[in-house]
């Protein structure tokens, strides 16, 4: 997807059959809610993360990679979110070994149309 986003000008991207959505990779990127994404690794249940953070009023959407125990945090301005969301995690005790902040991708762009990850078969998203 990375190759994708750096070479082509149109990508169209297909779900079982069907094209579900095409345009510029810049475009595409700018269609997902939530303009950016905090990413969060956890040590422990990552249902536990996504039911702490799912009532926020800074969180658009939540995904998670269960494989990787991967919490994907789709929010409209990170630097507003992130302290309130570590604030949250932090009073539930929740553990965090790691912290991202990123723009979407194209991998974003394929989730968010799909439903379906690339090359990781347990991720919900919602």
């Amino acid at each position: 997807m990375d190759e994708a986003d750096q070479l082509c000008t149109n990508v169209a991207i297909v779900n079982k059959g069907k094209l579900v959505a095409v345009g510029c990779p810049s475009r595409l990127k700018s269609t997902i809610l939530g303009g950016e994404v905090i990413q969060l690794k956890a040590n422990e249940s990552i249902e536990n993360v996504r039911n702490a953070l799912t009532n926020s009023r800074e969180v658009v959407s939540i995904a998670t990679v269960k494989s990787a125990n991967i919490v994907r945090v789709y929010v409209n301005q990170s630097e507003e979110a992130l302290p309130i969301i570590l604030k949250t995690l932090l009073e539930r005790k929740i553990e965090i070994t790691s912290v991202d902040v990123k723009k979407p991708s194209l991998e974003d762009v394929f989730m968010h149309y799909t439903g379906e990850v690339l090359n990781v078969q347990d991720m919900d998203h919602s």
